[in-house]
């Protein structure tokens, strides 16, 4: 059986090119493939988990930090920022998943503010039930590559352009 495209070939869409930042439209292979975004969202993830595990672990970050809408939203920012131009703000149209664009802010500091009074005033959240919670509503997996096979430029120059600096992505930096 044959698939048409082939795997890690489909295109993303005209919609969703707009709304890629100038740089990665630059550098991702044209035209673009999804794969090709995915991989750099990876990278990403992996560098913005590994900042924020050190942080949590060097004690700069703590619980009551991350149990904001704030956090999330700077979260969100940090992952996104240099891929998507919509990174760090809550989405305006009405897709199939989640709650109505104009319930988002309501429900997700509600949300939150309901976990934080959990973890500050309940016995029952212990810090590995919260980062089970955690890894199971955002899993994070490192890539080896940042490049599809077919892209010709240097994986090297495209990890760093689409990485940056680990110092920017810090948690408790003011919003850009």
């Amino acid at each position: 059986m044959s698939f048409d495209p082939e795997y890690g070939e489909t295109l993303v869409a005209a919609e969703d090119l707009e709304s890629l930042t100038e740089q990665v439209r630059a550098l991702v292979c044209n035209p673009a493939r999804k794969a090709d975004v995915f991989d750099l969202e990876q990278a990403i993830w992996a560098q913005v988990a590994a900042d924020r595990l050190t942080a949590v672990l060097e004690g700069s970050l703590t619980a009551e930090e991350i149990l904001t809408d704030h956090f999330v939203r700077r979260l969100h920012s940090d992952l996104y920022a240099r891929i998507w131009t919509w990174a760090g703000r809550h989405r305006c149209l009405e897709t199939n998943v989640g709650v109505s664009p104009e319930q988002i802010a309501v429900r997700l500091r509600s949300d939150v503010d309901d976990l934080r009074g959990r973890w500050l005033h309940a016995a029952d959240l212990t810090p590995r039930a919260l980062g089970v919670w955690g890894c199971a509503t955002a899993t994070v997996l490192p890539t080896s590559s940042v490049l599809p096979p077919h892209c010709e430029r240097a994986p090297a120059r495209l990890a760093s352009a689409a990485c940056g600096s680990s110092a920017s992505t810090r948690a408790g930096s003011a919003p850009r």
